[in-house]
């Protein structure tokens, strides 16, 4: 079990393959966010990545920190079991630069769960070049599993493009040609090992980022 899945796995296990996942939607924007209160309920799995330009990694009190990097723009991806005072609620950039923009995705769960537990993540520093490819285990847990896979970039569009398992969540073109596209997996059934992997370069301050949640 990786360091990561030990520290944020709070409960002495986790599903048993009991519990099965949905994608409700995604949203995309720039500084800020709203949680869509005509889809989305109480006990949903949000994911919330953003990114902009400044030395400072954006915090969400009440969200758990995936993972973040920063070096002229700044990265940050983090997740939450939405409480009712979260649904219609907005969420903003811990600064407002003139570089935002921002994804939300929305997962549900078959039973309640209380527990988050975050493994194999990767968040690499920002390249120039095409990101190298990326290993999601999921072994640490029982499914159900879900994977997630972001692609930020700065000046052209990307996709994560070599890897055809995965679905997308939601493709934001942000401020100033700063843009997140990001993508899911749900395995209910089994554990599958990926590779996340794109033949696409976006220009500059390319970031591909991945990792795998389970319930309990």
């Amino acid at each position: 079990m990786s360091n990561l899945a030990m520290m944020m796995g709070l409960g002495s296990g986790a599903g048993g393959g009991s519990i099965t996942l949905e994608f409700i939607t995604g949203i995309g924007g720039t500084y800020s966010l709203t949680v869509p209160s005509a889809t989305v309920q109480a006990g949903d799995i949000a994911v919330y990545y953003d990114r902009g330009a400044t030395s400072t990694v954006s915090s969400h009190s009440g969200w758990t920190l995936v993972g973040s990097y920063d070096n002229v723009m700044d990265d940050a991806c983090h997740v939450k079991i939405l409480e009712a005072g979260d649904i219609g609620a907005t969420f903003s950039r811990t600064n407002n630069t003139s570089y935002d923009v921002s994804v939300m995705g929305f997962f549900r769960l078959s039973s309640p769960v209380s527990n988050i537990h975050i493994s194999s993540v990767n968040f690499p520093a920002y390249t120039s070049s095409v990101p190298a490819d990326q290993t999601v285990t999921t072994g640490d847990y029982s499914p159900a599993n879900l994977i997630i896979a972001t692609y930020a970039s700065y000046t052209a569009g990307v996709n994560i493009d070599n890897s055809p398992f995965l679905s997308e969540v939601y493709n934001q073109n942000g401020e100033n040609n700063n843009k997140i596209h990001m993508y899911y997996e749900i395995q209910n059934d089994a554990n599958t090992d990926r590779v996340i992997s794109t033949t696409m370069n976006g220009g500059s301050y390319n970031s591909l980022t991945s990792f795998c949640l389970n319930f309990s």
